[in-house]
């Protein structure tokens, strides 16, 4: 049977957006995205996305409801996910500032501009406690640095993870990508407006090839940013901020395949924990 990894990019504040991406691995296959969303809305709704959706200026949905989810996900599949992977601080105990995880991350990969962002009581402490609670009140446990010597296929847990590092060490880059949406201006402030939307274009084609190599099926699901820069001259900060949100949840769904293959690391200790694949041409045997 196969085991399912969903992938969240969690908002770190309640009413914003979240992006979500539905992963499902077969021992010996090359996961496959099943399902990709740039809200909870699109992704709990009756249609996967089609190519003119991802040019919508005000895609569908809002904050995260768990509950939905996973009512999407059992329609569909006949199953839950096995292994829930959220870019969102996460701990068993109250999120007041920095942790553990954060000095860790920002001590390995802080040389590459990857370091973490400081975490508060607000932003997204109350968010990340909602998480928390929903996720171990459906079932599921939180894995901190101690990984389970046995994943099995009923394994039920969720972990953090941060895309920075991660695709760091995908494409094995010296600095983090520059694919952000709002910081196009401080990666190259001397551009033109129009230079500084094809070179975000670009690294999200860069960062989208990269996950369409470990991951079957994504290349059909998710468009080139390219192709969405010639479609869209308006509104493009929508058009581009939604697809950074479903290709980093796709990036935490990949991070779970690799928790579940044994190929990942978490940086942290007993209260909070980033997992991170390890930096290895993670080649999957070929369909």
């Amino acid at each position: 049977m196969d085991s399912l990894v969903l992938g969240i990019d969690a908002a770190w504040t309640a009413a914003n957006p979240s992006g979500i991406a539905l992963v499902a691995v077969a021992t010996g296959h090359t996961p496959k995205l099943l399902r990709v969303a740039r809200t909870c809305g699109e992704f709990t709704s009756d249609r996967i996305l089609g190519a003119s959706d991802w040019l919508s200026t005000s895609p569908s949905g809002g904050p995260l409801k768990i509950d939905h989810l996973f009512g999407t996900i059992k329609k569909n599949t006949g199953a839950l996910p096995n292994v829930i992977v959220l870019d969102i601080p996460l701990s068993p105990l109250p999120i007041c500032g920095r942790r553990s995880a954060d000095n860790a991350i920002s001590i390995k990969y802080g040389k590459q501009w990857a370091g973490t962002h400081t975490p508060s009581k607000e932003r997204p402490g109350l968010v990340s406690a909602a998480l928390y609670r929903q996720f171990t009140g459906a079932g599921y446990n939180w894995v901190g640095v101690s990984k389970p010597e046995h994943l099995s296929e009923n394994i039920r847990c969720f972990i953090e993870t941060y895309p920075h590092p991660v695709i760091v060490d995908m494409l094995g880059l010296e600095k983090r990508l520059c694919y952000k949406v709002t910081k196009s201006y401080k990666y190259w402030p001397s551009l033109t407006s129009e230079e500084r939307w094809t070179n975000i274009a670009s690294e999200l084609d860069r960062l989208r090839g990269a996950l369409a190599s470990r991951i079957h099926g994504l290349a059909d699901r998710i468009p080139e940013a390219l192709v969405l820069l010639d479609a869209v001259s308006k509104g493009r900060g929508t058009v581009f901020k939604g697809l950074e949100d479903a290709l980093d949840a796709v990036v935490c769904a990949f991070t779970g395949c690799e928790f579940l293959a044994g190929r990942a690391d978490a940086f942290g200790d007993q209260n909070s924990a980033i997992w991170v694949p390890r930096r290895i041409q993670s080649m999957w045997p070929a369909e």
